[in-house]
């Protein structure tokens, strides 16, 4: 028995479709006005944990 071997075709714009139901657009990477809120809690945290001594989980201020 031979089995057919699949041919190297191009894929279409209908197989790439199907493949990616929804295309993420770059307005979709955006921040949220929370998100970028939360990041930048997060960033002012960690320059404030910078100076400062962690001793089993408390900060103790240099």
């Amino acid at each position: 028995m031979s089995q057919s071997q699949p041919r190297n075709e191009p894929a279409t714009q209908q197989d790439l479709e199907a493949l990616f139901l929804r295309i993420p657009k770059p307005e979709d990477f955006e921040l949220s006005p929370q998100e970028k809120r939360a990041l930048e809690d997060l960033l002012a945290w960690e320059k404030r944990s910078a100076k400062m001594h962690w001793i089993l989980g408390q900060p103790t201020e240099k």
